[in-house]
This record gives structure tokens, C-alpha cells and sequence, in this order.
């Protein structure tokens, strides 16, 4: 039987919308959502995890450390040591205007890595799917390609190479 709805934002000025969830090994879950209001400039990407009855396990968390320009269509991959990879659009940032950005976090909100980000030639606004197995990430985006029209494009790290949070990049 279903619960009763209870809220995920704790931030209620302006818009909090386009949300994803998923859920960890142990019961968990992250909502990862955009939020107008909670920054200085048009959107951020805000997370929050709760325990498995709803109670919540963390306070919202922003994270993109990207702070120009809209931070938008969020997605969430959790891997098997239940850390969560957050992907989003970034709107101002590399080719056209847009790249995407992604960022490892704990379930409490803490940054485990620094935000990498990739350019992007779209103007699209699909947000990226993430994907984690193992030691690779993935990430899916649609692409205008000149020669045929858009093409779906895999853009594949491993997790070795991103930058943990504290490091130089």
C-alpha cells in the first residue's frame, strides 16, 4: 500500500522541479532536482537522501561548484559503494552554450569528487543519462552533429581519472 506523500525540499522559494530518484544498496534514497532560488544565478542542482521510510538521512546539498549560468535537468546513478554520480546541463558553459557536468557525492551531500564537465554541441535540452558499473561511468547525451542532424553520443570516464574533491584539477 502506499504512504502517505510527504515533501523531499526543504527550500520552498521559487521553483524546485524536474526531480530524479534512486535508490542504494542499503534502503536508501537520493532525489536530485533543480532549484531556482538557492544560488546567486538561474538554477542549481540540489540532492537529498532519505532512509527507506522516509525519514530523511541528510539536509539538501548543492552540488554543482559551477555557479555561472543555469544548472539544470539533473540525473542520478548510484554505484555499488553507494556513491552517487549526479549529472546535469550547464547552460553558459562550452560549445553552443551548454556542456554537461557531473560530480561524485556521498549520501550526506558530500562532494567526493570535483565537478568534471564535458562540451557539448547541442541545443537540445534533454539532460544526460548516467550510468555507473564498476570502475567506468557513462554518460548518454544527444549531439547535433552538422552532417545528419543530432546524433546519441556515449562519453565514457573512468572513475580513476575524476578528481577527488580537495585535489587540484
Amino acid at each position: 500500500t502506499a504512504g502517505s506523500p510527504f515533501q523531499i525540499n526543504s527550500t520552498e522559494t521559487n521553483a524546485q522541479e524536474r526531480s530524479r530518484v534512486e535508490y542504494d544498496s542499503t534502503g536508501k534514497f537520493t532525489v536530485v532536482w533543480q532549484s531556482y532560488g538557492q544560488e546567486a544565478n538561474d538554477g542549481a542542482v540540489i540532492m537529498r537522501t532519505f532512509n527507506g521510510d522516509g525519514t530523511a538521512f541528510s539536509a539538501e546539498a548543492i552540488v554543482n561548484s559551477t555557479t555561472s549560468g543555469e544548472q539544470y535537468l539533473p540525473e542520478i546513478a548510484i554505484d555499488s559503494s553507494d556513491r552517487r554520480i549526479v549529472a546535469w546541463r550547464n547552460f553558459g558553459g562550452g560549445f553552443g552554450g551548454v556542456d554537461f557536468a557531473a560530480r561524485i557525492m556521498s549520501a550526506n551531500g558530500t562532494p567526493l569528487s570535483n565537478e568534471v564537465t564535458r562540451d557539448v554541441y547541442t541545443n537540445f535540452f534533454e539532460g544526460p543519462d548516467v550510468a555507473i558499473a564498476g570502475s567506468q561511468i557513462v554518460l548518454v547525451n544527444p549531439e547535433k552533429n552538422d552532417a545528419v542532424g543530432v546524433d546519441v553520443r556515449a562519453h565514457r570516464f573512468e572513475l580513476a581519472t575524476i578528481p577527488m574533491a580537495g585535489t587540484d584539477v
